[in-house]
C-alpha cells in the first residue's frame, strides 16, 4: 500500500517527531518539483504558527546526520526513540534554525532555496517565465533570476537578476512597485513598462522600449536617480557613472529572444565576449587589428560557430575549431 505524505506528517517532521521511515519517505517525496513547492508552502505556514521558538541548529543537524547513518544501516536510531524530549528549544523571535535544519534534511544547501524560486538557463538556452503577478520575463542564456516565493506583491515586487532578461511588467490594482535588483550598484524601478536588462561582470545596460523606469544607483556615497524615456539606453560603467543615449532601435536589444544578435558598431573583440557569455565558447582573435574592427548588423544564430560563419561572409578571416574554442586568424 502506497504511503501518502500529507501536511500532518510534514508538520510532524518540522517538529522533530517523525520516525526514520517517515523521514526517508519525505526525502524521496520532496525530490519531485511539485512536492518541493508544497513542502516550502507548508514550511512557511508552520513557521508562521511557531514564530516564538527557534531550534538549536547545531544539535538539530547533528541529530539529523545520526538519523541518516542509522537509516543506511537499517537500524532504529536511539535518538528517534526520545525525539521529543531531546529537542532543545530556545525562546527567541523567528524560527530561522528550523529552516536550516529542514533544508539540510532534504539535501538543500541554502536558505535561498526556501526564500526564492530559482530560474537558471544554461549556455545557448532561453526560458520564458510568468511571474505571480502575470508579468512576463524572457531569460537569456547563461542567466539566473530569483523570485521570492512568499510575499511577492504584498508591499512591492522584486526580482534578482544576474545575466540578461527582457521584462514586460503588468500594472497591479494596488499599484505595487516592481524592482529588478542587480549585483552592481544599480537597481531598476519599474513604473509599468517593457524593457531589457543586461547585468554581467562587464557592467549594466538598460534599454527602455515603452513606459518608464527609474534607475537607482550609488555614486560614491550618494544615491542617484535617473528616469528613462522610451528609446533610451543607459549604461553603468566601471567608474560608477551612468551614460544615457537615445537609440532608434530599442526593440532590437531584445531580439536575442528570437536567437537574433544585433551589433551596432561593436568591435570584433566585444562580439567575441558576448558570444562567450551566451554560448560558453571562448573565441580567440590572434590579430589585434582584426580584433579591433567595428562590426554592425543583424544576425540569427543558434550557436557561436554559426554566427562566426555568418560574420566571415562580411569580414575576411579564417577560423579553426577545438572542443571549446574558436580561433580566429587573418586569411
Amino acid at each position: 500500500m502506497k504511503t501518502m505524505i500529507n501536511k500532518e506528517i510534514i508538520f510532524g517532521y518540522f517538529a522533530g517527531t517523525c520516525s526514520p521511515l517517515q523521514k526517508k519517505l519525505i526525502a524521496a517525496w520532496v525530490k519531485d518539483e511539485k512536492n518541493a513547492e508544497l513542502f516550502y508552502l507548508w514550511l512557511w505556514e508552520w513557521e508562521r504558527k511557531n514564530v516564538q521558538y527557534e531550534f538549536d541548529v547545531d544539535q538539530g543537524i547533528r541529530r539529523h546526520q545520526a538519523w541518516l547513518e542509522a537509516l543506511e544501516n537499517e537500524e532504529e536510531p536511539p535518538a528517534a526513540q526520545s525525539t521529543v524530549t531531546r529537542l532543545v528549544w530556545i525562546r527567541k523571535t523567528l524560527a530561522a534554525g528550523v529552516v536550516l535544519l529542514t533544508l539540510a534534511a532534504v539535501g538543500i544547501a541554502t536558505k535561498d532555496a526556501l526564500r526564492y524560486r530559482h530560474y537558471q538557463t544554461t549556455y545557448g538556452k532561453i526560458e520564458k517565465i510568468t511571474l505571480p503577478d502575470g508579468s512576463q520575463v524572457t531569460l537569456n542564456a547563461n542567466s539566473t533570476l530569483n523570485v521570492p516565493r512568499f510575499g511577492f506583491g504584498e508591499k512591492f515586487r522584486e526580482v534578482f537578476l544576474r545575466g540578461e532578461a527582457s521584462f514586460d511588467v503588468v500594472h497591479t490594482r494596488n499599484g505595487t512597485r516592481f524592482f529588478v535588483r542587480t549585483e552592481h550598484a544599480m537597481d531598476i524601478e519599474v513604473l509599468g513598462t517593457a524593457f531589457n536588462v543586461y547585468t554581467r561582470p562587464s557592467g549594466v545596460k538598460v534599454v527602455l522600449q515603452r513606459g518608464a523606469v527609474r534607475l537607482n544607483y550609488t555614486r560614491g556615497n550618494r544615491l542617484e536617480q535617473i528616469k528613462m524615456k522610451p528609446g533610451e539606453l543607459a549604461s553603468l560603467g566601471a567608474d560608477g557613472n551612468v551614460k544615457v543615449r537615445f537609440t532608434r532601435q530599442a526593440e532590437q536589444y531584445s531580439d536575442w529572444k528570437y536567437h537574433r544578435f544585433v551589433f551596432e558598431d561593436l568591435t570584433f573583440r566585444e562580439i567575441a565576449g558576448k558570444l562567450e557569455e551566451v554560448f560558453g565558447t571562448k573565441i580567440i582573435i590572434k590579430d589585434p587589428e582584426l580584433a579591433g574592427q567595428l562590426i554592425s548588423g543583424s544576425f540569427r544564430a543558434l550557436d557561436a560557430e554559426e554566427l562566426i560563419t555568418l560574420l566571415r561572409e562580411a569580414q575576411d578571416f579564417n577560423y579553426t575549431k577545438t572542443e571549446q574554442e574558436l580561433i580566429i586568424t587573418q586569411p
